[in-house]
């Protein structure tokens, strides 16, 4: 959304709330302030915590890297989230 658009759903009493998660903490953060948001903080932290421990096999510091089908096999991850 843009600065317009927000502007005029603020002005017309529409709560407006804009979330950019770029990595997974923001993730888990973005669920944790939509809970507060909505009443539902326990619901978000119960959501939070099914995250159970999950890692990136993809080890960069970069936000893409290449990483081939072969890689992916060869890492035999337990899940693929794309």
């Amino acid at each position: 959304m843009h600065l317009k658009g927000q502007l005029k759903l603020e002005a017309e009493g529409v709560p407006v709330a804009i979330f950019a998660p770029h990595d997974f903490a923001g993730l888990f953060s973005t669920i944790q302030r939509l809970g507060g948001l909505t009443g539902r903080e326990e619901a978000a932290a119960s959501l939070n915590r099914t995250r159970a421990g999950g890692v990136n096999v993809v080890e960069t510091a970069t936000r893409l890297a290449p990483f081939s089908l072969e890689a992916l096999l060869q890492a035999d991850p337990d899940v693929y989230v794309i």
